[in-house]
């Protein structure tokens, strides 16, 4: 029981590292997107 019991950490934890990386690749691309669109706003004016 104890071998099934680590299993499930370590899928745990392989899990939350896919989800982090996911969660700052997301964070990063929307601010590089946000950043790109007030340059190009405030170049227009």
């Amino acid at each position: 029981m104890s071998s099934s019991n680590s299993a499930d950490q370590d899928h745990v934890l392989f899990y939350l590292k896919i989800h982090h990386k996911a969660t700052l690749f997301y964070y990063s691309y929307c601010r590089i997107y946000t950043y790109s669109n007030l340059k190009r706003q405030n170049a227009r004016t």
